[in-house]
């Protein structure tokens, strides 16, 4: 037996990916949990700036930034989510579980 043959099985193969998964979805739940607190950091930056009389263009760019930036993590984790459920799907499927 060689080296990649405990690779091959769709047990490990499937466990890995999961882990692979999960280590991507953790990452990818952090970065969302950032990306929220600077979007409502600039929320109240804009607010203020508003309240004062000052100039928002800068900020509210900024902020729209922030917010896109935020839809798109929000994108990535529902993605992984969806891919997580397939691999546990198949791996119970396959009785590896």
């Amino acid at each position: 037996m060689d080296s990649f043959t405990t690779w091959e099985t769709p047990t490990a193969w499937q466990r890995m990916q999961m882990q692979s998964v999960t280590q991507r979805l953790r990452q990818a739940k952090l970065l969302l949990a950032d990306c929220k607190k600077h979007v409502a950091r600039l929320q109240e930056v804009v607010q203020n700036l508003e309240r004062n009389g000052r100039d928002t263009t800068r900020a509210k760019a900024v902020l729209i930034a922030f917010e896109n930036a935020q839809v798109w993590h929000i994108r990535q984790r529902e993605r992984l989510m969806r891919e997580m459920r397939k691999l546990r799907k198949a791996t119970v499927q396959s009785g590896a579980a």
